[in-house]
């Protein structure tokens, strides 16, 4: 994938985060999932945590946008929506 073609995948992936709602029929599901994951729970006796299990999800899903067919492109925006936010609520600063 040559730079024009990145670029223009950002653009739509910020464009999408703007504007558009998680357009996957299994996000419920995965979210609660997510979120349960043991990461999350007893944050207090847990050093670092969320945030390294959120950063390191983040890095993995942004570096797979790039090459992603239509479907998991979507299932990866949705993710990544969801990373930034629960960076945000943790204050992780991915």
């Amino acid at each position: 994938m040559n730079l024009k073609e990145n670029i223009k995948k950002e653009l739509r992936l910020v464009t999408e985060q703007l504007f558009n709602p998680c357009d996957w029929s299994n996000y419920p599901t995965w979210l609660n999932t997510w979120t349960n994951n043991a990461a999350f729970q007893n944050v207090n006796n847990n050093p670092n945590q969320p945030c390294t299990h959120i950063c390191g999800r983040l890095q993995i899903w942004n570096a797979n946008i790039i090459n992603a067919g239509n479907a998991q492109w979507e299932q990866l925006r949705c993710k990544i929506l969801e990373g930034e936010n629960q960076s945000n609520i943790h204050g992780c600063f991915c």
